[in-house]
């Protein structure tokens, strides 16, 4: 899946597993996974700041073009996410595997880093097909341990990530759920208790 610069969902959890610093205490409160969120969702307190890593992505451009993300797409997702619009699609097929990442902010379609788009409140909705070589929810909890925070998300289960902070202290929290069909990815500089409610609103009220 696409992390929120654009990288696929292989690059993502990479990079997850290089910035784990250590592991901490983590579990949620909820009723049901399309229930309220009843928080406060405890995470991992362990992080490693930006100027400590190892390694790190390379800027990434969103919408180089400029496009519409309305114009033809094809898409069948939400046209809107927590009051902001569909900003800007990626899509790709290759040998029956459909990968979409669809892009969220109530502004003109222009070019865009990823991680402008993230600080001016961006939201990432990442889908993929599933195959054998797939990254499963169950691969982050085993590759990041408590740093992955065990959810429900409609009757699925979800790992919620409180991602390490970039060069400007922003932490993203990624939200990932499987389907079956599809792998998803729900990604923004939000609380872990909207990132879930939003997570919960797209698979129950869809």
């Amino acid at each position: 899946m696409h992390d929120a610069t654009g990288h696929g969902w292989v690059t993502a959890l990479v990079v997850l597993g290089l910035l784990v610093g250590g592991w901490g205490l983590a579990s949620v409160g909820a009723d049901d996974g399309c229930g309220s969120v009843h928080g406060p969702i405890i995470e991992s307190k362990d992080f490693t700041p930006a100027e400590e890593r190892r390694s790190s992505l390379p800027p990434m451009w969103l919408n180089p073009e400029g496009d519409s993300a309305v114009e033809g797409q094809g898409f069948d997702g939400p046209l809107e996410i927590d009051n902001q619009a569909l900003w800007w699609i990626d899509t790709a097929v290759a040998d029956g595997v459909v990968s979409e990442a669809a892009y969220y902010l109530s502004a003109p379609a222009e070019p865009m880093l990823g991680s402008v788009f993230i600080h001016a409140g961006g939201i990432q909705y990442y889908r993929e097909s599933v195959t054998d070589q797939s990254y499963t929810t169950a691969y982050i909890f085993e590759r990041l341990g408590e740093r992955a925070v065990p959810v429900e998300v409609g009757s699925y289960e979800a790992a919620l990530v409180w991602a390490d902070p970039d060069r400007s202290g922003t932490r993203t929290h990624n939200l990932y759920w499987s389907d079956g069909t599809f792998n998803y990815s729900l990604v923004a500089d939000q609380g872990a208790e909207d990132i879930l409610t939003l997570g919960r609103s797209l698979v129950c009220d869809g």
